[in-house]
């Protein structure tokens, strides 16, 4: 799990770059899904240690790519002036789904096993592939660059930005120490019930 969060905190920032440069923004919700996909099968077949190290790696690269890239279409589709109204509606969908993904996780997970949160994972992966394939390619591209078209930006080293702003810097460690700390909690407590005999955890764990 640590190897997976410092993972994602070292992607976060080219992966960010990365889809600020592209019109292509449905391409990093389509190939981390696959990755998230690849990952929850992966650990199924497999629970050695380098098999569980890769899957937490290419899971939070996934994370760390989702995130703007929704931002990014978002962006294209209704423009600065709809942003924030729709960007809210975004949380709210994305909020909820956090619910219902764990209410089914413990449900499953409960009735058949910790196979089927793994398999519930993968079924969310893929209907995210699906959701943003509704998106039309091509009509997403023009109203993406017709919002950039609208942007008169100077150049700008991010990195320069970074290491001379001091609030970020002190941002930037805060998050990366919580996310350290607290991210790890509820997995490391599950694990601790199961290897306290009091929940299955021999269906993925001999």
């Amino acid at each position: 799990m640590t190897v997976g969060g410092i993972a994602g905190m070292i992607m976060t920032t080219p992966a960010g770059a990365m889809i600020d440069a592209t019109t292509n923004k449905r391409a990093f919700v389509i190939i981390p899904g696959i990755f998230t996909v690849v990952a929850s099968a992966v650990i199924l077949v497999s629970q050695s240690f380098w098999v569980v190290a890769a899957s937490q790696v290419a899971t939070a690269i996934a994370g760390a790519a989702i995130v703007p890239a929704v931002t990014g279409i978002t962006l294209g589709i209704v423009h600065q002036s709809g942003f924030n109204r729709q960007n809210g509606r975004n949380q709210a969908f994305n909020h909820a789904g956090n619910m219902v993904g764990a209410a089914l996780s413990g449900f499953l997970g409960w009735k058949f096993g910790f196979s089927a949160v793994f398999i519930l994972a993968a079924v969310f992966g893929a209907l995210s592939i699906i959701s943003v394939l509704i998106i039309l390619g091509k009509q997403l591209t023009i109203m993406l660059l017709e919002f950039q078209a609208t942007i008169v930006v100077e150049p700008a080293s991010a990195w320069r930005i970074l290491l001379e702003c001091k609030p970020l810097l002190v941002l930037a460690a805060a998050l990366a120490l919580f996310h350290l700390g607290n991210a790890a909690m509820l997995p490391l407590y599950g694990l601790a019930v199961v290897s306290g005999q009091e929940g299955n955890g021999r269906a993925l764990w001999p």
